[in-house]
């Protein structure tokens, strides 16, 4: 039989949202997903600058989404971030510091 890998990306909770996908949507996803691709990334805002990902709101959003330990949490994978934001004075708009500008 052929097993296509089926992963869901997900918001987890942030500043502005209490929980945008939560335990009871894992749970009811979980039987029939391979991997849950966490959103955990641009936790800092433009006009509210900080840590992209500080490792202790990532923990938050892993321990809401699967509170005790079970089989399930080593579906989970946390989106990591290779990139910041310039919120200087010449970029409060919160532009990658990719950008040349």
């Amino acid at each position: 039989m052929f097993h296509c890998p089926l992963a869901c990306v997900c918001c987890t909770h942030t500043r502005r949202y209490a929980e945008v996908f939560g335990a009871v949507d894992f749970n009811r996803l979980a039987p029939y997903v391979d991997g849950f691709s966490l959103m955990t990334y641009d936790y800092a805002r433009p006009g509210s600058p900080g840590p992209n990902s500080p490792i202790e709101w990532m923990e938050e959003c892993v321990v809401t989404i699967v509170p005790e330990l079970s089989p399930d949490r080593q579906k989970l994978l946390l989106g990591l971030n290779f990139y910041g934001y310039n919120h200087g004075p010449r970029s409060m708009d919160g532009k990658s510091n990719f950008n040349d500008d």
